[in-house]
């Protein structure tokens, strides 16, 4: 193949040409080298025949087929043949026997499946057409084939509409089908669970406790209810058909004709044991949580399946054998990993003795609440546009794709395109590249890393960016209209950009869809420390418990596809252990989601794992080579949804950080202006902006009550970068005197979020209040009916301060700040008490509150 003196050389040329021939990328293209010659093949291989070794010559024959199968007892190491490039296998439990060639002649005669009427089975899976009536043409649609709709013609499907289906009234289809099994998505049928029917004006659906999902056979009736659909919903129904037909019309080139209904289903995800109360063990149906519409003409009814999945399990003891591996799905050791022990004594009473060994868990708490530091800061396309010198056209441009011809617009040589663009974004596919491009609703943003190539490459063809600029209309632009001069080759320009673009480390970045939540590299990287932390610890204990069979999950093929634990819900830092079995990650190993893609369809759903180990098959997924993959729902068992489940808290997944209050009750003008809160800071500010009241209000008093009940005031040096600041205890003493101005929003705070407005014009009429707000018209004020003025001063400066000097809310910039430290500022400072600004409730109680949260919101950073 590669000797100069190769009789055949000329079949493997180093350099070859391709013809995409529609495709898109170029390894789907069709690679343009002459047909191999079988007998000059033949011919050039006998010449080397002697070289071979009688075990390569023996490989090279028909022989004897080996059958390997797994044994625990058994255990060695197998070498590599291959070390280089292929590591030995260090625990092989592996064991094999020669099964002959004769084996596998077996008389058709006596098969089975012959016996059956083959018209009257359907193999799922496997696309049949017989099963609906329809007639098929030759005709130019554009039915999407590779992303991309075909310019030639299609072979099209339509299906004939037969008499009895127009004459069938909602209410016949629903008796028919409503909770029985059906084959939907013709012709590649799948089998689903009927929940629902409707014919855009009434709505028959299964009326059922949750959770609940059974096939109502023979002449059991359904609980079904009827309802009339409103405006919204027959537009919804108009818009699902529309849908639907679309979707068949495009991508499978089948026309379904006129829709008189639409069937809602839930599809068949498994089969899933199940135990009764007698101890019998039995494989029941599983259906998906999602219900998805189908089209009434496009289901199959009544027809024999053909079912692979026989199970010879009938019992407990059969389900859970000696030394089997189960997991937990019930608290505690929710997730554990455990080996079934002799449960003689103790399986009449319908339990299951297991030995479940406890692994040390990594702390990502701490990470979760920090996230923010570590990742990677993404910026509108206009931002790199003005720090880069050119327009916002540019940055979109560049960072996608960009097509250059050979020759010129008016004399073009040939129909190849070359693609200069860094290739970041992919609007027609919704693909991102993580690290340098992140869509965000609808536009996209860009990483430092982005900008530094997209300066790199303005650097290095100042001329392209130029003519682009200039010629923003045009679609594809040629080598010879960007560099028209006599010295200027096009064609070389165009190779050394794209010879610069495919030795540039981006070109071998993997990307992403837009819909996958991801975590960044540095985070990742992270999150593999605190593993490691972890594994040093090596606290790790095994446990021994009798447990009822169903809180046990045993990895079995017959069950495949079926989720373990239906209500456990997925988030990026969940940790999680794969629980399938005979598959390229591990059974039992842990790892961490770092990454989610959504789909349509619930079984379609794809979450990158972070493993605790390396193992053989591993991607890598922004983490250490060997450590990543990419599994279903089915295949995860979520443990930081025992924990959830088990503590009763929802362990925070974002930076929550607290906000200002809002000011209901402010006594000046503000509320007219629109400064809700009574604030007035300055551009620079490090406040949060007041929110607009909603009901988080009662969350963040809760989360307040919370915090006054452990009993201790925590002080802290503030920094720049906090959003908020803690009151020093000096100041926090001045609510001894004024508990009335402080904590009544606290105690009443349902009671003032259903009557702001009334008490303000209340507190508006009194002459004190009138008197009151001319005097605070310019100073900062707190949120509560009585109000305490604190006056910040400065050293050797007078408490009759001037009415019109403002209060300080804070330092705009950071050299404002003064230098003797906080120390020195709080020794300067004064709190004056006006007696005339006292509240109508100024005879309440006081409170054992030390702050309310509208006096927590009301501080400074200092």
């Amino acid at each position: 193949m590669t000797s100069e003196d190769s009789p055949i050389i000329e079949y493997y040329p180093p350099d070859f040409k391709t013809d995409l021939n529609g495709k898109q990328q170029e390894w789907e293209a069709v690679v343009l080298i002459p047909f191999i010659d079988e007998k000059r093949l033949l011919e050039a291989m006998e010449t080397c025949n002697h070289s071979l070794k009688k075990e390569e010559r023996k490989r090279n024959q028909h022989s004897e087929c080996l059958m390997c199968w797994y044994d625990r007892d058994t255990e060695f190491t197998y070498p590599s043949p291959w070390p280089e490039k292929f590591p030995a296998i260090e625990r092989c439990c592996t064991r094999y026997k020669i099964i002959s060639l004769d084996a596998w002649r077996v008389d058709i005669s006596k098969n089975k499946i012959t016996r059956v009427d083959q018209k009257a089975l359907y193999f799922c899976g496997f696309p049949t057409l017989k099963h609906i009536k329809h007639k098929f043409f030759l005709k130019k649609n554009g039915v999407q084939v590779f992303q991309q709709s075909s310019r030639g013609e299609n072979m099209m499907l339509e299906i004939l509409l037969s008499a009895e289906s127009d004459e069938l009234s909602i209410e016949n289809i629903a008796s028919s089908v409503l909770g029985k099994s059906v084959f939907v998505n013709w012709p590649h049928l799948e089998e689903a669970r009927v929940v629902g029917v409707s014919d855009g004006e009434t709505k028959f659906y299964l009326e059922e406790p949750p959770g609940t999902q059974k096939l109502y056979l023979g002449r059991t009736a359904p609980p079904s209810k009827v309802v009339h659909l409103g405006d919204k919903e027959q537009s919804n129904w108009t818009k699902e058909v529309q849908g639907i037909s679309e979707y068949y019309l495009r991508r499978k080139g089948i026309i379904i004709n006129e829709t008189s209904a639409v069937v809602y289903v839930q599809l068949l995800t498994g089969r899933k044991y199940q135990i009764n109360q007698n101890g019998e063990v039995r494989l029941e149906k599983q259906w998906s949580k999602q219900v998805l519409p189908f089209v009434y003409q496009t289901i199959v009814k009544d027809i024999r399946a053909f079912d692979s999945r026989f199970s010879s399990i009938k019992t407990l003891d059969d389900l859970f054998p000696l030394r089997s591996m189960v997991f937990m799905l019930g608290t505690p050791y929710y997730g554990c990993t455990g080996e079934v022990q002799d449960s003689g004594d103790v399986i009449t009473e319908g339990r299951i003795r297991v030995v479940f060994s406890i692994p040390c868990e990594p702390n990502l708490d701490a990470l979760i609440q920090n996230q923010h530091k570590y990742s990677i800061k993404y910026n509108p396309g206009y931002v790199l546009a003005s720090r880069l010198g050119v327009s916002g056209y540019l940055v979109s441009r560049f960072t996608g794709s960009i097509f250059i011809g050979r020759g010129s617009r008016r004399n073009p040589h040939g129909d190849h395109k070359a693609n200069v663009g860094l290739n970041l974004k992919f609007n027609k596919k919704n693909e991102e590249v993580p690290g340098y491009t992140k869509k965000v609703g609808s536009e996209w943003m860009y990483s430092s890393a982005a900008e530094q190539l997209l300066a790199e490459y303005l650097e290095r063809a100042p001329e392209l960016f130029s003519y682009i600029a200039k010629n923003s209309q045009e679609d594809v632009f040629y080598e010879d209209d960007i560099w028209p001069g006599e010295n200027e080759n096009g064609a070389e320009k165009v190779q050394e950009i794209i010879t610069w673009l495919k030795g540039h480390p981006v070109s071998t970045l993997s990307r992403s869809s837009c819909d996958l939540q991801i975590l960044d590299a540095a985070i990742v990287e992270k999150i593999e420390e605190e593993v490691e932390k972890c594994k040093q610890r090596k606290n790790n204990k095994k446990v021994r418990v009798t447990v009822k069979p169903h809180l046990l999950y045993r990895p079995l093929e017959q069950q495949h596809g079926v989720i373990p634990d239906r209500d456990a819900e997925f988030r990026l830092f969940d940790r999680v252990v794969n629980v399938r079995e005979n598959f390229s990650v591990p059974v039992g190993l842990r790892g961490t989601i770092i990454g989610i893609k959504g789909a349509n369809r619930e079984a379609d759903v794809l979450f990158e794992v972070l493993f605790d180990e390396e193992f053989p098959g591993g991607l890598t997924i922004r983490c250490s080579p060997g450590r990543g993959y990419r599994l279903p729902t089915s295949a995860l068992v979520n443990l930081s949804h025992g924990s959830r489940s088990e503590t009763g808290n929802q362990k925070l997944t974002a930076i929550v950080k607290p906000q200002p209050a809002v000011n209901h009750y402010s006594s000046n003008s503000s509320i007219s202006s629109g400064h809700l809160g009574g604030l007035n800071h300055s551009p620079q500010s490090l406040f949060v902006p007041t929110q607009v009241p909603s009901k988080d209000d009662d969350e963040f008093c809760n989360i307040w009550q919370s915090l006054q009940g452990s009993g201790k005031v925590q002080h802290f040096q503030p920094t720049l970068q906090e959003k908020i600041a803690v009151l020093p205890q000096e100041i926090s003493q001045v609510t001894q005197h004024h508990k009335a101005a402080f904590t009544d929003s606290t105690v009443k705070c349902q009671q003032r979020k259903h009557e702001p407005h009334k008490k303000f014009k209340e507190e508006c009429k009194s002459p004190k209040t009138e008197s009151r707000s001319q005097k605070m018209s310019n100073k900062q004020t707190f949120g509560g009916p009585a109000k305490c003025n604190i006056k910040l001063l400065k050293r050797n400066e007078s408490a009759e301060v001037s009415e019109n000097q403002k209060v300080l809310t804070g330092y705009p910039n950071a050299v404002d700040k003064p230098n003797p430290g906080i120390e020195n500022f709080l020794a300067s400072l004064n709190i004056s008490k006006e007696n005339e600004v006292q509240s109508s409730h100024h005879e309440e109680p006081p409170s054992e509150e030390l702050l309310s949260p509208q006096s927590f919101a009301m501080v400074c950073v200092l």
